[in-house]
């Protein structure tokens, strides 16, 4: 075989698998006759087909063995071309001395074209040991030569290594110049691999630019294309880069566990510094600052021996965050950050440089020394118009904290509220309500330092305000509708066929296993493609005012609760004047709360029992308890009227009918006080018509329906086998009142599969998306139907949330486990004084008084309007 010089890549970027078969034959005739020039090309394709498949001991292999044939044929341009390709595999091995001074050695041999082509290699090189400048200008030569000789080829592949070390220095719209005319390139000579690679590397541009749907929507489309080639270590580090920025960070440590595990297969140690690293971080953001600095240090070895001194200083970075973040900031930290600044800067890395000062900035206000931190911002400007949305709001809560060392409070407020915008900006961008939910967590600290300042200033109304606009901001957003995607509606439907079969195997039967581990596969590709969904773009809502808000609230009093610093708040507004009242530590309620919720939990479960005798002593210790922490201070503020109540971490499982101030009370719970006035005072969508849906358990879930389908006029009721998920969606949808008794599942460790169990299977928080018009009221007699997992910024996923979010104006749900019998009755009444007109809160708030077990009753809460 003899392939001619400029066939040769292309036809390993085509196919390298065949490209390697037609390689191994070539090989085999050509050591028959001796032929070392043709073994020298032949053995180059193999190292060149090796590399492309990942596989860099094979290439470096069959690369040496073909400059030892192109020695033998004495053929100098074979062997400086097989040195050229030898260069880059020793890099991707880590040796950057090595390989820097085998491209030297190769370039001295060639001329012309493949001069240019080794000039691009080397730029490659270069650029991976810091020498970004001369990278670039080595590009710019190779594309002129490209360009004169017509070699598309080789071009597109200048475009994207240039494209990719202008994404690394922020230079975004260049780097999407040239890897969209890349993608042109490689679509016109039919290359399938070198597109996706390319693909891949445009997903890459999208994250550096915080775009989190369209960089995973890239980074799919060439999914299943690498994987052929075996690229999952370069694929599967940038994919947990991105999943860290959208602080889903167990998913981020799976994807750099299977990264490592790929480079280590291939020998790819130039990627293993870049995975230590990655990992640093990843436990520096869930808190163990300790395995993060071993981690980091870990990196910054592994790159300062690859001679890589730019990710030395990135590795640094995190190593002294985590420094920062185990003992606080200290003098040595700050000098250290503002060097690595510097030098990233140098580097001319900007977006990593601007990160750093901030770092540096925020130490520094800790240290009080304000003159380093002003011009640590000061070197960083650029980067609160040109970064990201995250480092825009970090930057400027560190001009806000300058400003208020200043007593400049006015600034200092203005400066928050700006960071607090990019943060909303930014979770509009993310379409996903996952994704908008941990978006939020960046802005925690803005909020916090807002709400502080007003309570110190004795601003009342001001923290109210602001409290209106921070919490559950997601819950805003347009609903993410992943049902929508016919993909996903048939992952659906093949969870629902798998909870089937394995609601009927012997769970120690391998079959249970197996479907176990699939219902797990199917739940997270379902979860992954509900995070492509794309932002909508929506024009800017304002809070009510105050006065707005007042005038909703009538007669009834709106009590915020916060946690700020360790200390319980609550903002109490009635009448329209605001007051604030400081709790208690937010320890001691917690503790509590997990007792309460613990104790009514035994007592649901084992009815009639010394141990429900217990229970109920227990469950009225904890609840006096709460009340005298949580309620009782109040009391001269509430009265005798209506409760909104706006909860505040775990707050948000407080079954707060067990209190006795809110016995017999009407207390309407909702995510925030925005949430509620929209919920409130939104026009009805017009639904007619009560539908009634009976899962096939509990045994009161049929006889409740059937009980209640025999009196309530207007009723559709949806029992036995007619209540299917699709069903149950189709019916419910436009109607005024839906009611959903079966069982339901609080899925604390993937809360968007948190279920209600319908006769073909659960119907999930997913499936709910498809709802256009939810009821007005919806009831859901179930289990922990109302429960909800709490996010940073008191977002909330859920069965109960989502429905919120998708327009339900008023959902009763049970916080807790329910009692069968206690329910039928509790259900029997609540409805009838629905019928006679009652409004939600009040009617449940009477009908858990009237008779009832009081604790069974007291798990159900009136979430939204009330």
């Amino acid at each position: 075989m003899t392939v001619p010089a400029d066939q040769l890549l292309q036809a390993i970027q085509a196919d390298p698998h065949r490209a390697a078969a037609d390689a191994r034959e070539a090989l085999a005739k050509a050591r028959a006759v001796r032929d070392h020039a043709a073994a020298a090309a032949a053995q180059r394709v193999l190292g060149l087909a090796a590399h492309g498949l990942h596989d860099v001991t094979a290439a470096a292999a069959h690369l040496r063995a073909a400059i030892r044939s192109a020695h033998r044929a004495g053929d100098a341009t074979v062997e400086a071309e097989c040195r050229m390709s030898h260069a880059l595999v020793l890099d991707d091995r880590g040796a950057s001395a090595a390989a820097l001074r085998e491209i030297e050695r190769a370039c001295l041999q060639l001329t012309g074209l493949r001069l240019a082509r080794a000039t691009m290699q080397r730029a490659l090189i270069l650029r991976r040991v810091g020498r970004d400048d001369d990278a670039l200008a080595g590009y710019q030569r190779a594309l002129t030569a490209f360009r004169q000789h017509g070699d598309a080829l080789w071009e597109g592949r200048a475009l994207v290594n240039r494209g990719v070390l202008r994404g690394y220095r922020g230079e975004l719209g260049p780097a999407r110049a040239d890897l969209g005319r890349a993608v042109q390139i490689f679509t016109d000579l039919g290359l399938p691999d070198a597109v996706a690679r390319t693909q891949h590397n445009l997903g890459f541009l999208a994250a550096q630019a915080g775009d989190v749907p369209a960089a995973l929507s890239h980074y799919d489309q060439a999914r299943d294309r690498l994987a052929y080639v075996g690229a999952a270590a370069v694929t599967q580090l940038d994919r947990a880069e991105l999943l860290l920025t959208a602080r889903l960070r167990p998913e981020a440590r799976a994807a750099v566990g299977e990264a490592v595990e790929a480079a280590r297969a291939g020998a790819f140690s130039s990627l293993l510094g870049q995975a230590q690293l990655l990992s640093a971080r990843i436990e520096l953001v869930g808190g163990d600052a300790g395995l993060a600095r071993t981690l980091a240090r870990q990196a910054r070895a592994t790159f300062t021996r690859q001679s890589r001194p730019i990710w030395a200083a990135l590795a640094h970075r995190v190593e002294l965050g985590a420094m920062g973040a185990a003992a606080g900031g200290n003098r040595r930290v700050l000098r250290d950050l503002e060097t690595v600044g510097d030098r990233l800067a140098a580097a001319v890395w900007l977006p990593s440089a601007w990160d750093t000062w901030v770092d540096a900035a925020h130490v520094a206000v800790d240290l009080d020394d304000m003159a380093t931190a002003t011009r640590c911002l000061e070197k960083a400007d650029a980067g609160r118009h040109a970064g990201s949305a995250p480092l825009r709001a970090r930057a400027w809560h560190a001009a806000a904290r300058i400003a208020l060392r200043e007593d400049r409070l006015p600034v200092a407020k203005r400066r928050l509220a700006a960071g607090y915008r990019d943060i909303e900006q930014h979770q509009a961008t993310l379409g996903a309500t996952e994704l908008g939910m941990r978006g939020g967590a960046v802005g925690v600290d803005i909020a916090a330092a807002r709400l502080r300042l007003s309570l110190g200033e004795g601003d009342a109304r001001g923290a109210l305000t602001w409290l209106q606009r921070v919490r559950s901001a997601a819950l805003r957003l347009p609903p993410a509708r992943p049902s929508d995607d016919p993909v996903v509606e048939a992952l659906l439907a093949e969870l629902r066929t798998v909870a089937t079969e394995s609601a009927t195997t012997a769970i120690d039967s391998p079959r249970t296993a197996r479907l176990l581990r699939r219902q797990r596969a199917i739940e997270a590709e379902v979860r992954q493609r509900s995070w492509l969904s794309a932002g909508t773009p929506v024009a800017a809502r304002r809070p009510p005012t105050l006065a707005a808000l007042s005038a909703a609230l009538g007669d009834r009093v709106l009590v915020e609760l916060a946690a700020l610093d360790g200390q319980l708040h609550a903002l109490v507004l009635a009448d329209g004047r605001v007051r604030h009242r400081r709790l208690c530590p937010v320890e001691p309620v917690a503790t509590e709360l997990t007792a309460l919720r613990f104790a009514i939990r035994r007592r649901v479960v084992y009815p009639g029992t010394r141990i429900a005798a217990r229970a109920d002593d227990a469950a009225a210790y904890s609840a006096g308890v709460l009340d005298r922490l949580l309620l009782r201070p109040l009391a001269d503020l509430l009265d005798e009227r209506p409760v909104v109540l706006v909860p505040s971490g775990a707050l948000h499982a407080m079954p707060w009918a067990m209190l006795p101030t809110c016995h017999g009370r009407a207390v309407t719970v909702s995510p925030s006080s925005w949430q509620w006035w929209w919920a409130a005072t939104a026009d009805p969508h017009g639904g007619h018509g009560r539908v009634l849906v009976a899962g096939p358990a509990p045994h009161h879930a049929s006889v409740e329906v059937t009980a209640l389908a025999g009196w309530l006029p207007a009723v559709t009721a949806l029992t036995g086998a007619a209540a299917t998920v699709t069903g149950a969606l189709r019916t419910l949808d436009g109607a005024a009142l839906g009611h959903v008794a079966s069982h339901g599942v609080f899925r604390a460790d993937n809360p968007m599969f948190s279920h209600l169990i319908l006769a073909d299977g659960p119907l999930t928080v997913c499936d709910l998306s498809a709802l256009r018009h939810p009821p007005e009221l919806l009831v859901l007699s179930s289990c922990d139907a109302g429960l909800s997992a709490v996010h940073p910024g008191d977002e909330l996923q859920g069965l109960a949330a989502a429905l919120l979010g998708l327009g339900t104006r008023t959902v009763v749900a049970s916080l807790g486990p329910v009692d069968d019998e206690d329910t039928l009755r509790l259900m029997t009444d609540l409805h009838r004084r629905l019928a006679d007109g009652v409004a939600p809160a009040v009617a449940l708030a009477r009908a858990q008084s009237a008779g009832v077990d009081r604790i069974s009753a007291a798990t159900f809460i009136c979430l939204g309007a009330g």
